[in-house]
């Protein structure tokens, strides 16, 4: 209790949406939460049954795992249409330049090849919820 950090009642963790994580990506985020002390809620979804008119809540960072499901890159559009202010992160073992480059051009945040470090993924989480902290902050201020 007395080693938790005060924060805010109005200070709201960002929320990061995984879709098609798997079980080395989600302990590797868990880690990096832990270890970077980042204030995230984690939510996850299946490329295969995603929705966008079902999730409710709007992340402000969306992390994909296109090792998974290449797909993904072409529902870019409709993930920014949909979340204007989601920072979007590819992440893949698939080493192909057009594929990266590709997903920059579509508008992708950033795109990491696997296996991740946890600083680098750690330091890019950092800078990818930055706007949102800020706009939290000024929500709860009342600006």
């Amino acid at each position: 209790m007395g080693d938790e950090p005060r924060r805010s009642p109005f200070s709201k963790p960002a929320t990061i949406l995984v879709i098609d994580g798997d079980s080395a990506l989600d302990q590797l985020l868990k880690k990096v939460i832990r270890e970077f002390d980042l204030s995230l809620t984690l939510c996850q979804a299946s490329s295969r049954d995603l929705n966008f008119t079902v999730l409710t809540s709007y992340p402000d960072v969306v992390l994909v795992n296109l090792a998974v499901a290449r797909v993904c890159l072409y529902l870019l559009p409709e993930m920014q249409q949909m979340w204007p202010d989601a920072r979007v992160i590819f992440v893949s073992e698939l080493d192909d330049l057009h594929l990266f480059a590709e997903a920059i051009q579509l508008g992708a945040y950033d795109f990491l090849p696997k296996p991740l470090e946890p600083v680098e993924l750690g330091i890019i989480l950092q800078r990818a919820i930055q706007p949102a902290r800020t706009k939290h902050r000024a929500v709860a201020a009342g600006t």
